[in-house]
């Protein structure tokens, strides 16, 4: 049983009663979103100000916020094909600037 003002505990399908549900963090929609049986709910959401009962279908690792979390954190630990390119173009570079720079202290430094 959700409450007004409940946080959706997991992901789940409503089975009697409607309520607004705030899926902003989701979605980004300002205006909640009416639920009612049938219908889907997403954990981590808040009800408004209706009750309803609902049944759970996706918990732990499978919910919706989860896997959104799964995500980001793979784009975040992941480098784009570009950045791999700069990172080894910029080795290159770093070894041939202290070469040039060897040998340059080399032509002027010896007696």
């Amino acid at each position: 049983m959700i409450r007004p003002g409940n946080k959706i505990p997991v992901d789940g399908k409503v089975t009697e009663g409607r309520s607004p549900v705030d899926e902003s963090m989701l979605t980004g929609e300002s205006m909640p979103t009416e639920k009612k049986p049938g219908d889907t709910v997403i954990g981590a959401t808040i009800n408004k100000s209706g009750a309803f009962r609902y049944t759970a279908t996706k918990v732990g690792a499978d919910t919706a916020l989860a896997q959104i979390v799964k995500l980001v954190q793979e784009a975040q630990n992941s480098k784009a094909p570009a950045q791999l390119l700069a990172d080894r173009a910029s080795q290159w570079l770093v070894l041939a600037a202290i070469v040039i720079g060897l040998l340059s202290a080399s032509r002027y430094c010896s007696p």
